[in-house]
């Protein structure tokens, strides 16, 4: 399902932006103008080649189109697509032989047989994981329609980026609970299962690092607290591309499983 628009609520189709005969137009997918958006010459030859997936609106009076998320990626800090593997450092001299050698299955040299510092792994940086537009990698942070259209549920494979878990397709649900004797508010986050409506987790609002843009009062619609969560530390991508993960760091989570529950 393509969504609603969030102008004239009238459906979204997929379709392409891209420049076309020195125009800037939206395109069906198999590169079909439906509309000029911009009759001015390009800035860059690259502009030329890029084409940024989207959906249109089908109201031939409404203009709206929105860029959305094809692919969730890590990239490098110099915009390069990596590996989510484990980057291993190169292989160190040996401290008996002290030739250069990786080691061998039982985690010995493969020179003398000494004993070899295994390798240090390191994972990369998660915050270098970002959902992408098109095939140039270009990264977009924020979806506008997420309150019309259940974009991010359409990723069915995204590992969680601390844990590495396989994120599940869910909802949120706010409880608020006013205490007028002493002006006191509090509000939980209720993280429900989506196929079986089953709370996962609930939290208190104040133990969830939330992305700085993502404003909970923005969540007005059924659509737009839609979310992946991970059920191992409760990472979550809410529909709109932010993110929110708890205040007790990753590494701490075994330690404090029976302390959240």
């Amino acid at each position: 399902m393509s969504g609603k628009c969030d102008n004239c609520l009238n459906n979204l189709n997929i379709g392409l932006y891209q420049y076309i005969n020195n125009s800037y137009c939206i395109t069906d997918i198999n590169d079909n103008i439906i509309r000029v958006v911009h009759d001015i010459p390009a800035i860059t030859g690259e502009e030329t080649i890029i084409k940024d997936n989207i959906k249109y609106c089908t109201n031939i009076e409404c203009n709206n189109f929105f860029t959305y998320p094809i692919d969730y990626k890590y990239i490098s800090s110099d915009n390069k697509e990596e590996t989510n593997e484990l980057i291993k450092f190169p292989p160190r001299p040996c401290s008996d032989c002290f030739i250069l050698s990786d080691a061998g299955w039982d985690g010995a040299c493969k020179e003398c047989g000494g004993d070899l510092t295994p390798e240090v792994e390191m994972k990369p940086d998660p915050q270098n994981f970002n959902f992408i537009t098109n095939e140039q990698n270009y990264i977009i942070k924020y979806y506008q329609n997420f309150l019309n259209d259940n974009i991010i549920h359409n990723f069915t494979n995204i590992n969680c980026k601390y844990c590495k878990n396989r994120m599940e397709k869910g909802y949120i649900r706010i409880k608020k609970d006013e205490q007028p004797e002493n002006g006191y508010l509090t509000i939980d986050f209720l993280i429900c299962n989506e196929d079986t409506d089953e709370v996962i987790k609930e939290v208190n609002i104040n133990n969830i690092n939330f992305n700085p843009k993502l404003n909970i009062n923005d969540l007005t619609s059924s659509i737009s607290r839609k979310l992946l969560y991970c059920n191992n530390c409760f990472y979550g991508i809410f529909n709109n591309l932010q993110d929110m993960d708890m205040k007790i760091k990753v590494y701490e989570i075994s330690t404090f499983t029976e302390e959240w529950e």
